[in-house]
C-alpha cells in the first residue's frame, strides 16, 4: 500500500529551487552588485571635434554573437593596447549568454583584467534629457576616454564604441563590429580618415542607446573607460 503523498515536501521541493533561481536572476541580470551608477552624471564643457586614435585596420568583423568582447577589445586598442586580439577576448571572457552575446558584467569585468577602469553608468531616469545623454558622451569623449553602448540593433541587443564626435555636424564616430563585411575579416569602413567605421547622427545614436536592456534592466547603459 503507498504511503499519501506529503505535499508539503513537494512545495517545499519546488520553492526553494525557485528561490535560488530568482536570487540568481536578480544578480545576474540587474547589476546590483556591479557598481553601475544610476544618479544623472556631473556634465562638463566639451570640445568641438574629438577623434580617439581608432584608424581603419582596426576594424574587424565580429564572429557570432561577440560584439561585446569585441568592443572590450577596441576600447583596449584606443587606449594604447594595439596587440590586443578581438578572438582571444572573445573566447576568455566571462557571463556570456549562450546565443545571446556577453553580460554587461563581462564586458566591466574584462576591461579590469586589463589594467583599465570602466565605470558604467544607467542614464535612464527621466529626469535626464536627451541633450544631457549627449553631453555626457561628449564630455567623456573629450577626456579621452572611450565609451562602450549597449542597444539595439535590427531587433537585438548590441554593443558599439564610440571613438570621437563632430559639435557643429551632431554626429559621433563608431566602431560597429557588425558592420558590412569588408575584406580580410575588416567590416567596410564608411569613415575614410575618420576613427571607427561608420557616423551616426545624434538622433540615431539616441535611437540605437534607447532599444538597451532586457526586461528594464541596463537601458541606457554605458561604460566609459580610462587608463
Amino acid at each position: 500500500m503507498r504511503s499519501p503523498v506529503n505535499i508539503v515536501f513537494i512545495l517545499q521541493s519546488i520553492s526553494i529551487p525557485l528561490l535560488f533561481f530568482f536570487a540568481w536572476f536578480v544578480f545576474y541580470y540587474s547589476g546590483l552588485f556591479s557598481g553601475t551608477r544610476e544618479i544623472p552624471p556631473v556634465f562638463t564643457e566639451s570640445r568641438d571635434v574629438v577623434a580617439l586614435n581608432y584608424p581603419s585596420a582596426f576594424n574587424y568583423l565580429q564572429t557570432g554573437t561577440t560584439c561585446g568582447p569585441y568592443s572590450v577589445a577596441a576600447v583596449a586598442r584606443v587606449l594604447g593596447k594595439n596587440d590586443i586580439s578581438s578572438e582571444k577576448v572573445a573566447a576568455t571572457i566571462s557571463y556570456q549568454i549562450p546565443r545571446y552575446g556577453t553580460h554587461p558584467l563581462g564586458i566591466e569585468q574584462a576591461l579590469r583584467e586589463m589594467d583599465f577602469i570602466p565605470e558604467s553608468f544607467r542614464l535612464h531616469d527621466a529626469s535626464i534629457t536627451d541633450s544631457e545623454r549627449i553631453a555626457f558622451l561628449r564630455s567623456n569623449l573629450s577626456a579621452g576616454q572611450p565609451i562602450i553602448l549597449l542597444g539595439e540593433k535590427k531587433g537585438v541587443q548590441h554593443y558599439l564604441t564610440l571613438v570621437g564626435f563632430h559639435f557643429e555636424d551632431k554626429e559621433f564616430y563608431v566602431y560597429d563590429s557588425w558592420h558590412d563585411a569588408g575584406e580580410s575579416g575588416l567590416t567596410v569602413d564608411d569613415n575614410g580618415v575618420l576613427p571607427g567605421n561608420r557616423t551616426l547622427s545624434e538622433e540615431e545614436l539616441l535611437d540605437f542607446w534607447s532599444g538597451g536592456g532586457v526586461y528594464g534592466f541596463y537601458t541606457w547603459y554605458a561604460v566609459v573607460v580610462s587608463k
